[in-house]
């Protein structure tokens, strides 16, 4: 691209006790070729106790950092920040995403020569093991309810939101993240699926690459409780966007999947899927209304 036709990118992540992952991420930022002038990076703090955003403000103090007193979850976060962004471009990272120099140049003349693009994803490798891949892009079987590998770009219906590019004009076709899919997990399947009813094309540039820590936040949480929130935004998911057959379809496939690994794993997974479908019953009428608006 000429110099002066670089559109300007916001990065936008959000921090909850991130420790030193979001510090990495940001000095990657640093290193990117991609003019100075026309990076902004905004970093939303969800009311972290572990000092993380006192050191991103005393390191890097032309970061934007939004704090927050307690936690909004993901999805609003990143809403947040977008609202408060100025790019054309929107890059949404994870606090533990480590950028390849090159990775936000690439896609931002990608998505410039290609406006047909709604979400832009990478190729995204372990920061453990940086030569593994992660599973950044996926496909979906409805009636299973399960995520597949997709054997090409037309059958991609996921890319994961950990290092994505959205133009800002998407967002205004097709608004932001469903905040209802607290505190995260789903949302950025749900916002994919709604590009691609919109006619934009979901797209892995092979060529943009990026090392995640792949999930250190939940780590931290009990294992049940990341069950919950997964078993929760799933089934809101389905019920949001899926058919009355496969809604039943995958919700029986879901009880016997978790009664199986609840006995190989010798752990009550039917404990969290229970609960999380009494809270979706609870919420149905606001599912309901989210349904009838997309």
């Amino acid at each position: 691209m000429v110099k002066n036709s670089f559109p300007k990118v916001s990065i936008i992540f959000s921090n909850l006790n991130g420790g030193k992952e979001p510090l990495e991420c940001l000095v990657s930022i640093q290193k990117l070729t991609y003019p100075k002038a026309k990076i902004e990076t905004i970093v939303v703090d969800n009311g972290s106790t572990d000092g993380s955003p006192e050191k991103i403000a005393k390191k890097f103090p032309d970061v934007k950092l939004i704090r927050l007193k307690k936690a909004t979850g993901l999805p609003a976060s990143l809403n947040l920040g977008i609202r408060r962004s100025t790019g054309q471009l929107i890059f949404i990272a994870n606090d533990d995403i480590v950028l390849e120099k090159n990775s936000i140049s690439r896609m931002a003349s990608y998505l410039k020569n290609h406006q047909d693009i709604g979400v832009l994803g990478g190729k995204v490798f372990y920061k453990d093991q940086p030569k593994k891949l992660t599973d950044s892009a996926s496909s979906f079987n409805f009636y299973l309810g399960s995520i597949k590998k997709p054997n090409s770009q037309s059958e991609i219906l996921w890319l994961q939101s950990c290092a994505i590019m959205i133009s800002k004009t998407v967002f205004d076709k097709i608004g932001l993240f469903d905040e209802g899919f607290y505190p995260l997990y789903f949302d950025d399947f749900d916002f994919c699926l709604r590009a691609r009813k919109a006619n934009f094309k979901l797209v892995l540039l092979k060529e943009a690459v990026f090392w995640h820590g792949c999930g250190k936040t939940t780590e931290k949480s009990q294992k049940i409780k990341i069950y919950y929130w997964w078993y929760r935004n799933k089934i809101r998911f389905m019920l949001k966007n899926a058919t009355v057959p496969q809604i039943l379809s995958s919700l029986a496939i879901q009880i016997f999947v978790s009664s199986a690994r609840s006995i190989i794993e010798r752990q009550n997974l039917l404990l969290p899927l229970f609960k999380a479908s009494l809270e979706n019953l609870r919420e149905i009428s606001k599912t309901i209304k989210a349904r009838a608006a997309k």
